[in-house]
């Protein structure tokens, strides 16, 4: 069975007045999956390759309740000593288009998409990353990365959206799934509140299951996909500040992804303009030592959240006192607010992600000596808002800067020439000349040593004893709009 923990009567016909009374947008079938059509088609990928994909069942240790996970990689080329990134969608129920955008990597992975790259959006991306076809790169990124995704994780809840109840966030036990995590989880007394986080820090069994695949396979890398606004976050999401000891190439992994995304990205708690606890992104860091956890919010009705739109209302309102957003959306307006609404902006959303997940790939797994640069990004990408974003400007910009470089560009210049005219002389002296030189020179530092002369330049060699104070590296720049 799936994880959905059984209603009680009451909640279920709570879910049948709502799912009458709504009024809601109509959801483009034509563009969308339906869920039941997504996983088959998944799994129906996965019998057909099994050296891409796997399919499996993963079954919640507290319960006979289960989720289908997809593992992707090379599997000839095995998967020891591959970079492991755990991709989990569908987490809330109206949010469609987390599940689509998991359905499109796995596809474009596998192989199996092969009109995807005729999009329209598959070229503007490509272009926009500077890549190879993306499912090029991606074919390269498979010999040095596993995604296990799970593309629907509330999947009881995405089909009381599909039969009408378009404005459902929690699951149909009315539990939020990224407010169900122990690390900084806080009880409610309000059950119907839509962050409502549930009796106790993982009651649900898609919590408890997404821990236990974190807690078998220890990925490097977690993220999890939600809607509503584009945006980038690096923990904290419960605590208005960057969490300390996060990976010194966290601030170029963001304007990697950023060159795609070109959207408000940085610490939740400090850029989203209110704290959210007991989110999944949190405990990972916290608790299982994840070193690369990520939220990325897909989309945004109206560019919400781009640097374009200058970031998030919420996070101006917040930063005057005031409590809440007024971009919340009325019951007519939950499909079209949290999923594009058009087949045109559908593509472009999954084209976007698709490419800024690669990016990620891409900066977790380096690639090995002697590889091309078509399997990726053709040329470095620096700050996104070089790729035309307008500047924010007051409130809206950023602050701080890149991490420090040890060597400025003129002594790596001078470095760099020193390196060629040594290049140049050494292949010009034989081996033995080389040992002479090298014995000759050993002898004399010894008699210069003994005979008491002091140190060059005037300098004092350091006893044993004496310790050595090291430069500590700076707190690595997270940009935030």
């Amino acid at each position: 069975m799936t994880a959905t923990s059984p209603p009680s009567r009451v909640a279920a016909f709570c879910c049948l007045v709502a799912s009458i009374v709504t009024a809601h947008a109509d959801i483009p079938w034509d563009t969308y999956h339906k869920t039941a059509d997504l996983l088959e088609t998944l799994k129906a990928s996965a019998d057909k390759l099994p050296s891409l994909v796997k399919y499996e069942e993963v079954v919640d240790p507290e319960s006979d309740s289960t989720l289908p996970l997809f593992t992707v990689t090379d599997f000839p080329s095995g998967t020891e000593s591959k970079e492991l990134i755990l991709l989990v969608g569908g987490e809330h129920a109206r949010e469609l288009i987390t599940s689509e955008i998991a359905f499109w990597l796995i596809q474009l992975l596998a192989q199996q998409a092969p009109g995807l790259e005729s999009w329209p959006a598959a070229s503007q991306v490509q272009q926009l990353g500077k890549s190879a076809p993306l499912g090029k790169w991606g074919a390269a990124l498979l010999k040095k990365c596993v995604f296990k995704v799970l593309p629907v994780v509330n999947i009881a809840g995405r089909k009381a959206v599909e039969a009408g109840n378009t404005c459902l966030r929690k699951t149909l036990s009315g539990v939020d799934l990224n407010r169900n995590w122990p690390y900084r989880w806080v009880p409610q007394n309000d059950e119907k509140a839509d962050e409502y986080g549930g009796a106790a820090a993982l009651s649900e069994p898609e919590a408890r299951i997404i821990k236990h695949i974190a807690e078998t396979h220890r990925p490097q890398a977690y993220v999890t996909m939600h809607s509503g606004e584009y945006a980038l976050y690096v923990p904290w999401d419960s605590e208005k500040a960057v969490a300390p000891n996060l990976p010194e190439g966290v601030d170029d992994l963001l304007d990697k992804m950023n060159v795609y995304c070109q959207c408000m990205h940085g610490s939740g708690g400090e850029v989203a303009g209110y704290l959210a606890f007991g989110t999944s992104m949190d405990y990972m860091y916290s608790e299982l030592f994840v070193p690369y956890p990520l939220t990325v919010e897909v989309y945004g009705p109206d560019g919400l959240g781009t640097l374009e739109k200058g970031g998030h209302p919420r996070r101006l309102l917040a930063s005057s006192g005031q409590p809440d957003s007024p971009l919340k959306g009325g019951s007519d307006k939950c499909f079209t607010d949290y999923n594009p609404p058009t087949q045109e902006e559908y593509q472009k959303v999954v084209f976007t992600w698709i490419g800024a997940l690669l990016a990620f790939a891409g900066h977790i797994s380096p690639a090995p000596e002697g590889q091309g640069a078509e399997d990726g990004p053709q040329q470095p990408v620096g700050n996104a808002r070089s790729v035309g974003a307008e500047e924010p400007s007051g409130d809206m910009a950023t602050g701080g800067a890149k991490v420090e470089d040890v060597h400025g560009d003129a002594e790596r210049e001078q470095h760099e020439v020193s390196k060629e005219a040594e290049a140049a002389v050494m292949p010009q002296l034989s081996a033995p000349v080389l040992i002479a030189i090298a014995l000759l020179a050993s002898c004399c530092f010894g008699v210069w040593l003994k005979i008491g002369r002091p140190t060059p330049w005037g300098m004092r060699r350091k006893s044993p004893s004496q310790s050595v104070t090291r430069r500590p590296h700076s707190q690595p720049r997270y940009q935030q709009v």
